[in-house]
């Protein structure tokens, strides 16, 4: 959408934006609020009495963006504005031409997609009809005006290698920490395990919410994991840990402060299998493809 905006929409004034593009091209474009109106309008003319929440549309369009730039296709259907609330509050929206609107359509039934076309349509009739001829203007007059246009191109293709550098930049940046994060993982082994398992987790946790409980319930998935997955009893191997330190007269205060982690020291087996546990966890809850402190 390389064009220049010549009006916002608010809530109070639904009149479709107008984007004026180069060699007298004229695009309308309606803004995500303006759309879900024509939703809501068109559904019930149709009988369908529920209704369509600006916040979900607006949800569905950065899926949509998402979702195709995952596969290297640039979204130009789509470009982000705001627009100005009953209570006078500056809001955010999407502006969108016939194609953005129909790809939000998607879902919607034949009667609501095809009077939203015709709506549109109908606008892009009566604005291009209110087109300038620049044929009539003087000589200088459509020498002055296509020197603008030129401009006016100039800028904005400016403006969009400037974006795509900065885009470029954010994105190696958030490579390299996802590969930074993943090294991490990968490079834990069972020499140092105990506290490499423990920073793992204590990342796992934060990621999840960061609450004491939720620490205790990522701890404890791990050790019901390490139990499932090679055969094990942690919870028997605990007690049967401490009756022997009984056994050889260790105090119960002492008994009390073993661990199931040291239970797994004790097993070289169960130290390599919970690694393996806490790696892939760690890539489970995505520590290994985001940023973690």
């Amino acid at each position: 959408m390389s064009q220049q905006m010549s009006s916002v929409l608010s809530a109070e004034d639904q009149t479709p934006v107008i984007l004026n593009g180069v060699g007298g091209q004229v695009e309308v474009m309606i803004t995500s609020v303006e759309l879900t109106q024509l939703i809501n309008q068109f559904r019930q003319e149709e009988g369908n009495t529920s209704e369509k929440e600006h916040s979900d549309l607006m949800k569905s369009i950065r899926k949509e963006i998402e979702i195709l730039s995952q596969v290297g296709i640039a979204q130009g259907n789509f470009s982000p504005g705001s627009y100005t609330d009953k209570q006078k509050q500056e809001r955010p929206c999407y502006f969108m031409n016939k194609a953005g609107a129909l790809q939000m359509l998607n879902k919607e039934s034949a009667v609501v997609r095809y009077k939203t076309v015709q709506y549109i349509e109908k606008l892009e009739k009566e604005k291009s009809s209110q087109r300038i001829d620049t044929s009539q203007l003087s000589p200088q007059l459509q020498l002055l005006n296509q020197m603008m246009q030129s401009m006016v191109q100039s800028e904005l293709a400016q403006k969009q290698l400037e974006k795509d550098i900065k885009d470029t930049k954010e994105d190696v940046k958030a490579v390299s920490q996802k590969v930074d994060a993943i090294k991490e993982v990968v490079a834990l082994d069972t020499t140092s395990w105990r506290e490499e398992t423990t920073n793992l987790i204590n990342k796992i946790a934060t990621y999840r919410g960061g609450t004491h409980n939720i620490y205790q319930e990522t701890r404890r998935e791990a050790y019901e994991l390490l139990d499932k997955r090679f055969g094990v009893n942690l919870e028997q191997r605990l007690r049967n840990k401490r009756l022997r330190m009984a056994d050889e007269g260790i105090s119960k205060s002492k008994r009390d402060k073993v661990s199931k982690l040291d239970v797994i020291a004790d097993d070289k087996k169960l130290i390599e299998g919970y690694v393996i546990v806490i790696k892939d966890m760690a890539l489970k809850y995505g520590v290994a493809t985001n940023e973690t402190t």
